[in-house]
């Protein structure tokens, strides 16, 4: 076999088939190099995507910790943070249609995300040191309601947890009413204005997700997807949480929008505005 090379004058050369195939031996040699090379690079330097997904998976992680553990060195007692009664502020209607959904538009999923003092419960401590618990009218027709109109409810309470299972232990005895729960330690409490309940821990997207709670600090991370209720103290009359029913479950039933907006809404369609005192 003869191999010609290009350069002028050239001589045809002679290889033997042992150096030929030792040409051959070095060629794969250094392809072999080049590719182990290449691999190196690439572990070193992992792509966009598997960023994307270790992130994820961290994320998951700490929520799925945030959600379960609490804290040994914190008493079971109720949350003590300040609470202030705040009212639907009614004066701003929004006319917002539902009418407009687009072509590509789909059933959103819907969370419910409910606080436990003050909104769904009332607690005082006992001179005994025991814990007097008053459940605020209404709330067990409530929580049975939401439960079956949205695709999950969950609790999201600044107290701790060996109380608010007490709790729950009364006001869904068969766990069937709520789906995860968020204590003390998922709360942002380093706040200067109050308490932070972070919505994005849930690992929902926030147009599906809305926060029912009688302190405002508490969404103001996400203040769009809040949703104040008047502060429960015992008063034996109390009918807030029948008055907001038909709001969250008008944004319960209009998925093709974001819930905010349903939220919005709702509110101006099913709320009648304050009214002032009659004149005579």
């Amino acid at each position: 076999m003869r191999f010609i090379l290009p350069s002028a004058g050239a001589q045809p050369l002679r290889f033997s088939l042992p150096r030929l195939l030792l040409l051959l031996l070095l060629l794969l040699l250094l392809l072999a190099l080049g590719f182990i090379a290449y691999r190196l690079c690439r572990l070193r330097r992992p792509s966009a995507d598997s960023v994307v997904a270790c992130a994820s998976n961290a994320f998951e992680l700490a929520t799925a910790t945030a959600s379960t553990e609490a804290s040994p060195l914190l008493p079971a007692h109720p949350s003590t943070h300040a609470v202030h009664a705040v009212h639907s502020p009614h004066s701003h209607s929004h006319s917002l249609s539902l009418s407009h959904s687009q072509s590509h538009s789909h059933s959103r999923r819907r969370v419910l995300v409910l606080d436990l003092d003050e909104t769904l419960v009332h607690s005082e401590r006992r001179p005994n040191g025991g814990t007097w618990v008053l459940v605020r009218p209404g709330a067990r027709a409530f929580l049975q309601q939401v439960a079956a109109a949205f695709d999950e409810v969950v609790l999201f309470t600044a107290g701790t947890q060996p109380y608010a299972d007490q709790v729950l232990a009364a006001l869904d005895p068969e766990r069937t009413l709520f789906g995860r729960r968020f204590y003390r330690e998922a709360c942002d409490l380093r706040a200067a204005h109050g308490v932070i309940k972070d919505l994005r821990l849930l690992g929902e997207p926030l147009g599906t997700v809305l926060l029912v709670d009688n302190t405002p600090s508490c969404y103001s991370a996400q203040p769009a997807n809040g949703v104040p209720i008047p502060s429960f103290f015992g008063e034996p009359h109390d009918v807030a949480l029948m008055q907001l029913l038909p709001v969250l479950l008008f944004v319960a039933r209009h998925r093709d929008t974001d819930a905010r907006e349903a939220l919005r809404a709702g509110a101006a369609v099913l709320q009648p505005p304050e009214r002032g005192p009659v004149e005579p």
